[in-house]
């Protein structure tokens, strides 16, 4: 499935900060602050619980790897992103792996 890179959603913890964009320009979405990479994310809006993967399967290992580096606790890869190898480093690493599979399709599941 190619899917270009549009965009992150990083779910942090329940202190409040909401969500926050990760792409490669850096723009802003829904109005709120965007940033290039995981590792541009302020210390004071961390720390980060989801990293909801909108990217193709060729370039979700680098953000797993970011994930991993922030100390994330878990890695969402959207429908249609399979990284066997990703999703083995991150379970090593301590983080929650959900792989191919919608947020919004299982909701009810995982309580969100």
């Amino acid at each position: 499935m190619a899917r270009r890179l549009r965009h992150l959603t990083v779910y942090p913890g329940p202190d409040g900060h909401g969500n926050h964009s990760v792409n490669l320009p850096g723009d802003a979405v829904h109005g709120e602050t965007g940033y290039r990479s995981l590792g541009d994310i302020p210390a004071e809006k961390q720390p980060i619980d989801v990293v909801d993967c909108f990217v193709n399967s060729q370039k979700v290992g680098d953000v797993v790897d970011q994930a991993i580096a922030v100390g994330a606790k878990a890695v969402w890869m959207q429908l249609g992103v399979i990284d066997e190898a990703a999703a083995g480093r991150a379970k090593a690493a301590g983080l929650d792996v959900v792989m191919n599979a919608c947020p919004a399709q299982l909701a009810w599941k995982y309580n969100l």
